[in-house]
């Protein structure tokens, strides 16, 4: 995702608070498929009242990571950016609504369908996604970056995808970062 420079006093300082009292959960091992980020995690406990996941961004003045943010509280599914102290180092997190739904190839439905029923699922899914990406654009003025089948959050009833959102990566322009990551550790308590 990259940042409107237009709108860059918006979220200058995003990642700018320390918080506390945030409790990571386990990791979510779908966003290893993200380019600009090192993780996401469930939050132990609501967050303004409401579940939430946790996405740990790779920097702390990226345009992707400011970018996010942007789109995130453009879309109401913003709840707190900061940084945080995860493993003794201080990292830039944004903090979002958490969204019911799954990667489709997370689904047991598409593990145990037949490989005519997963591209036929994967079609589905593909299609709902493309009419997401133009409505929010066109609503939004901003372009979703990586348009692939992972970065859709799919429901599914009946064996048929009923709905797809696209996960929360947005930009103005391309731009690809292909660094890899690993992680280490579920069930932290953020140290302050």
């Amino acid at each position: 995702m990259e940042l409107v420079m237009s709108r860059y006093d918006e979220v200058k300082d995003a990642f700018s608070s320390e918080l506390k009292g945030v409790w990571l959960g386990s990791y979510i091992p779908a966003s290893e498929r993200g380019f600009n980020s090192e993780g996401v995690y469930n939050v132990h406990g609501k967050i303004g009242g409401k579940d939430a996941v946790l996405k740990v961004m790779k920097d702390f003045t990226s345009s992707e990571a400011l970018g996010e943010v942007l789109a995130l509280k453009d879309h109401g599914e913003l709840l707190v950016s900061g940084h945080l102290q995860i493993s003794g180092v201080y990292k830039p997190v944004i903090i979002m609504v958490k969204i019911s739904s799954e990667v489709l190839s997370d689904t047991r439905e598409y593990e145990r369908a037949s490989d005519e029923k997963r591209e036929k699922m994967k079609e589905d899914a593909i299609k709902l996604m493309c009419k997401t990406v133009a409505d929010i654009a066109e609503r939004s003025h901003m372009l979703h970056r990586e348009n692939n089948i992972d970065n859709t959050l799919v429901k599914i009833s009946g064996g048929k995808v009923t709905s797809a959102k696209i996960e929360r990566k947005w930009c103005s322009n391309t731009h690809t970062n292909t660094n890899t990551h690993t992680h280490t550790h579920t069930h932290n308590q953020v140290q302050h």
